[in-house]
């Protein structure tokens, strides 16, 4: 009968005789698994840890490139590439309104003397004048009769002119804006000078062919 001695014994013989290729199949796996992680860290280097993603943001936050432009460099650049003011063909006539009249003194109603508010829309080339002009339908048989009342400005934007009427209460007139090329201006000086004096107006009952009216008559009644 086998004792405790036989049985120990029996179990050394059974450890030692396992396959050796058993235990060394395990420790050549684990030797490749560290062989292979190795290579990996060779070829990427190591993985990034806290300090190694710190030094990789910091070159992007201590970048030496030019720095980006202030909003007032922009604003800047902005307004030197605004659109130049458009130039003044040759030739042109140019276009204005009448938009408003009223009296120059304190009262209500349009008496003799009035100020007369001008736009100029378009400009005038710079060969031509601008006038403001008074438009009388007189006669036996109807015909205009035109006064010249004030050289205007060539320049965009409202201006105001007095002028004066010599008629009666009740009496009408168009007021209009004409551009007069360089053949018209001694015909609207004199016309000018010779305001009141009725008999100039044989000179007046027809706008030279230099000028060309560019605004809406505006209808002006003496009412005090």
């Amino acid at each position: 009968m086998a004792d405790e001695r036989s049985f120990a014994t029996a179990g050394a013989i059974w450890l030692t005789s396992l396959p050796v290729p058993f235990t060394i199949n395990g420790v050549l796996r684990k030797q490749h698994a560290i062989r292979r992680c190795h290579e990996r860290r060779v070829q990427n280097g190591p993985a990034p840890g806290r300090d190694s993603l710190v030094r990789q943001r910091l070159p992007a936050q201590q970048s030496t490139g030019s720095p980006s432009p202030s909003a007032s460099q922009t604003a800047g650049n902005s307004n030197s590439t605004a659109s130049p003011t458009p130039t003044v063909a040759a030739n042109a006539v140019g276009a204005a309104r009448i938009s408003k009249v009223v009296s120059a003194s304190d009262t209500s109603c349009i008496g003799g003397t009035v100020q007369v508010t001008t736009d100029l829309i378009n400009p005038a080339s710079t060969d031509r004048q601008l006038w403001l002009m008074a438009v009388v339908i007189t006669g036996t048989s109807p015909h205009p009769v035109y006064f010249a009342k004030r050289k205007l400005t060539d320049s965009l934007g409202s201006q105001q002119a007095i002028i004066s009427f010599g008629s009666a209460v009740g009496s009408s007139r168009d007021l209009i804006i004409t551009s007069a090329a360089r053949g018209a201006f001694s015909w609207l000086k004199k016309n000018l000078e010779h305001d009141g004096d009725p008999t100039w107006d044989i000179h007046r009952v027809k706008l030279p062919s230099d000028v060309v009216q560019i605004s809406r008559p505006y209808k002006v009644t003496r009412t005090c």
